[in-house]
């Protein structure tokens, strides 16, 4: 059985006269106790050497959202000692651009016992911003109860800055192009009207295909543009009272207009007013149905409906294309982000119009998310609120 552990408990017999005349015991085993204690000690123990042996920011709160623990990466990162940082927190370190955000969304997380995820910026040791990247994993008791989170930090400075340095690149590039394309645009129009008077048809349709090809690297430059001003946060929502089935109509009548290897199913919908920049809208309507076309087979048919729901208004793309992976579907919305595999490789593009979707249907107050499955097609949905 090996060696055991017990607790004697020994407690004096007093007789009429208030003297002792026996000693009446009592054994417990408590082996099983203290392994139990010791195997928590060794735990923490372990925790700490991992926690303290990293570069990883690691903090521990309870299940009212108190800090209990810093491991010294904080310290390296904030200046701040653990026992500061306990005192007095890191929430009034952060950036007023972001913490009434992450304020707010600690509490909502908090309340359900959820996961949470953000990015925001703190000074340094010597007052200088860094960007981290915080995710809080909930902890729960053997019984379901909820204790508290662990969270993990990491700096992502540098990789913020990649970006900014790739978005300015890009955005200047873009904007160095687009004088000389729209020249070239305006060029290759008045030739082909030159053409179409000397009834030179052979010229003439050659001058519109490359009208078209530079028509898509005008929409391609200005989508770079449009990433670089949400960005910058210069881009604006000019919002307007409107009937979206008419947008959706119009965005279809158009996409028909310049493809005739799928067909395009609009189930009808009445009036169905949305407040909403409608251009920006219309680029969303759009960039789905060109998306659908390109990753589904010629013939294949593309479905476009628009519905009420819960008083919110439903627009929807399906098609029965290649479909995504369950690996890259939560991230076909990122920036950059594009699809890696032998059925889209051919396919032309920068991972921005699904990211550009995305900013656009949020900040119109919306929502955007996909369903899929790999190899059956692909369904688009986003949502706005209904106007009153």
């Amino acid at each position: 059985l090996g060696s055991r552990v017990y607790d004697y408990i020994l407690t004096p017999v007093i007789n009429a006269d208030g003297m002792v005349e026996a000693v009446s015991g009592v054994t417990r085993d408590i082996t099983d106790i203290r392994n139990a204690e010791t195997a928590i000690t060794e735990s923490e123990a372990r925790f700490r050497v991992m926690a303290e042996s990293t570069d990883v920011m690691i903090a521990l709160s309870d299940e009212t959202g108190n800090a209990v623990f810093f491991n010294e990466a904080w310290t390296t990162v904030t200046g701040r000692t653990p026992a500061e940082l306990l005192k007095y927190g890191w929430l009034d370190l952060v950036h007023p651009d972001e913490k009434d955000g992450i304020r707010n969304n600690f509490s909502a997380a908090l309340k359900e016992g959820k996961s949470w995820q953000w990015e925001f910026r703190i000074p340094d040791s010597k007052g200088t911003y860094r960007w981290l990247l915080a995710r809080g994993t909930p902890r729960f008791r053997s019984d379901g109860s909820f204790v508290g989170y662990v969270s993990s930090t990491i700096d992502i400075t540098e990789i913020k800055e990649n970006e900014q340095r790739k978005s300015d690149f890009i955005s200047m590039v873009s904007h160095e192009l687009k004088t000389p394309l729209t020249s070239a645009i305006s060029y290759v129009q008045v030739s082909e009207k030159i053409a179409l008077q000397y009834e030179d048809t052979r010229v003439a349709i050659m001058l519109e295909r490359a009208g078209k090809q530079l028509g898509k690297m005008t929409r391609m430059i200005n989508g770079f543009l449009n990433v670089s001003r949400l960005e910058s946060g210069k881009i604006h929502m000019d919002r307007e009272q409107f009937d979206i089935s008419i947008l959706m109509k119009e965005a279809l009548e158009e996409a028909a207009a310049g493809i005739d290897s799928h067909a395009l199913q609009f189930e009808p919908a009445g009036e169905i007013l949305v407040n909403a920049d409608r251009e920006k809208i219309g680029q969303v309507i759009n960039n789905l149905i060109t998306n659908a076309i390109k990753y589904s087979m010629p013939g294949s048919v593309i479905k476009v409906a628009c519905i009420q729901v819960n008083g919110r208004v439903q627009v929807s793309v399906a098609d029965t294309g290649i479909g995504i992976s369950s690996t890259d579907l939560p991230r076909i919305f990122e920036r950059y982000y594009r699809v890696k595999d032998n059925e889209t490789r051919h396919i032309a593009g920068f991972g921005i119009g699904l990211y550009l979707c995305s900013e656009i249907v949020k900040g119109n107050d919306g929502d955007i998310r996909a369903e899929s499955e790999f190899g059956e097609g692909s369904t688009f949905y986003f949502t706005l609120p209904q106007a009153a």
